[in-house]
């Protein structure tokens, strides 16, 4: 019997075991062990709720701790985490991302949802086609949990600015380099800038790990063991963003630049903090949802009658590949322990967390990209589509296991290098080729040829 056949052969047992006469037996009674970050903020997100309508059924909630525990080993380290975290506490849901769903499933470690879904004719139509397809990507054409989330970032931008400039609004499916020339019709005046991006740990890191990344290029071949960055992609990036940098149409808070925002006491100023987007400064930003929360919590901090008037469109694309994103994630997976003794009632559960009903609630009090689409295009009054518009590629930056202590070394090099494009002393060219060898060697210290 193969490991699919396995898996449903276990999927129906479990839950299906109880069955008389083709019907499953309703679940009045359980202690659940779950998953979730602390008892109160499950209970506020889905706990109350779900004791309305289950009042026989109570939570025990298990912090999740396999995540910062994990070793720095990579992916497979971190599901070997999760399994011993499954065997010593015995949870009975626990929450998952969609890259350490894969391991778990093929060791038959979950129950495989997809029977139960199709036993209940449980209703998927009305849930964003992208997070289903890779929950199945990862457990191998079949549904080892539900997200009743995703995680997505998108290009958001100031309407007024553009308007005031008389310059056309970003669009969806632009490239960085689009991106980047559309940053340089803003140059600083006035205190305007056309793109900001805080958090940035140097320029180079900002290059190599935003744009690179959200771009789906990389510059370390795992297979080959081998850096490459003196190619046309990045050297064409690299001078849009040494250019914009320069004359002020690009704007990245540093390290230093960010500790600013902690020592504000002001509610709206400690909201706002060094974000030059939410001051009203740039054009231009990318971030998660979470942004318009905050752009909302400023507005109603600070009292003033002229909000920000944004709007997001997709974030840039790889051309080759222009309906795709690497920033799409999922992080709130619910799946059942294939050993719970209780997993008929770890469905209900699942069921309620990722159903309409709660999706209508969430829609008009979660600052969440839900995964139930029907009341979920637009927030605060904006539409918010572009941010479930570009499906997931499935890549992760960190899937090529390189140590925090290599990236450190080399994006202190290659920063160093830039810094000396940036004043004249060296060019673009002989920069990239020295941090390319540079980094060559770098890597040799943690990687065997």
């Amino acid at each position: 019997m193969n490991l699919r056949l396995l898996s449903l052969a276990i999927s129906m047992s479990l839950l299906l075991g109880a069955c008389q006469s083709g019907k499953r037996e309703i679940v009045e009674n359980a202690t659940l062990k779950v998953v979730y970050y602390d008892q109160n903020t499950f209970h506020r997100d889905y706990g109350e709720l779900f004791a309305a309508k289950h009042p026989g059924i109570e939570i025990e909630v298990l912090p999740i701790t396999y995540y910062s525990n994990a070793p720095d080993g990579g992916t497979d380290s971190t599901a070997d985490n999760i399994s011993e975290y499954m065997l010593s506490k015995g949870p009975d849901v626990v929450l998952l991302r969609d890259i350490d769903l894969q391991a778990l499933a093929q060791n038959n470690e979950l129950v495989n949802l997809s029977p139960l879904i199709q036993e209940d004719n449980y209703d998927l139509s009305s849930m964003l086609p992208s997070v289903i397809d890779l929950i199945k990507k990862r457990g191998d054409g079949d549904l080892y949990g539900l997200a009743p989330t995703f995680q997505n970032t998108a290009l958001y931008y100031n309407k007024d600015i553009f308007d005031q400039a008389r310059i056309g609004y970003p669009v969806d499916y632009m490239t960085w380099q689009d991106v980047l020339h559309l940053s340089q019709s803003f140059n600083g005046n006035e205190s305007v800038y056309g793109f900001y991006k805080g958090k940035n740990a140097s320029l180079f890191n900002f290059v190599t790990k935003r744009i690179g990344y959200l771009s789906g290029i990389h510059f370390y071949n795992a297979k080959e063991k081998k850096i490459t960055l003196n190619t046309d992609f990045w050297r064409s990036v690299f001078e849009q963003v040494i250019q914009g940098y320069k004359n002020n149409s690009l704007f990245l808070e540093t390290s230093q630049e960010i500790q600013t925002r902690y020592k504000l006491s002001e509610e709206a100023d400690f909201i706002v903090g060094s974000n030059l987007f939410l001051q009203g400064k740039a054009a231009m930003t990318y971030d998660s949802i979470s942004l318009a929360s905050d752009i909302e919590k400023a507005q109603q901090a600070s009292g003033s009658n002229k909000p920000i008037n944004w709007g997001v469109v997709t974030m840039p694309v790889d051309p080759l590949n222009p309906d795709e994103t690497t920033a799409f994630h999922l992080n709130q997976i619910f799946s059942i322990n294939a050993k719970s003794q209780h997993a008929a009632a770890a469905w209900e559960l699942i069921k309620f967390i990722n159903g309409e009903e709660l999706a209508k609630i969430k829609s008009n009090s979660s600052p969440a990209l839900l995964t139930r689409i029907q009341n979920s295009k637009d927030m605060y009054g904006r539409d918010i589509e572009a941010f479930y518009k570009l499906k997931p590629n499935g890549r992760y930056y960190s899937s090529d296991d390189l140590p925090d202590a290599f990236y450190e070394q080399f994006n202190a090099f290659g920063n160093a290098k830039l810094e000396e494009v940036i004043e004249g002393t060296s060019t673009l060219e002989d920069a990239l080729i020295k941090i390319e060898s540079e980094g060559q060697a770098i890597l040799s210290q943690f990687v065997s040829s």
